[in-house]
């Protein structure tokens, strides 16, 4: 019997919610910044000399999001991301694929 795959899911579901929190505010950082062909995130505080603050009568209509409220905003993303990547998950699921259908047939058989 030949194994093609096996995938584990883990129980991290915090985490991958940071990361797409995470990912949410740079893009969203991304997108107010001009002529930036290579974004590097380590960078993001230098690219912040070269942008306005949003205007009092845009955050006063909650239109838009300073660039430094972001900039903090993805700091503090990337600290949780970086802490809830250390802890260690357990596993939710494990999936095993095999080569053929009658090879996993012949397994599912022999379980019951």
């Amino acid at each position: 019997i030949e194994v093609a795959a096996v995938t584990i899911a883990l129980d991290n579901e915090r985490l991958i919610n940071a990361l797409v929190d995470r990912r949410a505010l740079i893009r969203e950082y991304q997108n107010i910044l001009e002529d930036v062909d290579e974004f590097d995130i380590d960078d993001i505080e230098d690219y912040l000399k070269d942008l306005p603050p949003l205007p009092a009568w845009k955050k006063s209509l909650e239109i838009g999001t300073d660039p430094a409220d972001l900039v903090k905003g993805i700091q503090n993303a990337s600290k949780l991301v970086n802490e809830l990547s250390a802890w260690e998950y357990e596993a939710a699921s494990i999936f095993v694929t095999f080569q053929t259908q009658y090879q996993q047939t012949m397994v599912l058989d022999r379980l019951s």
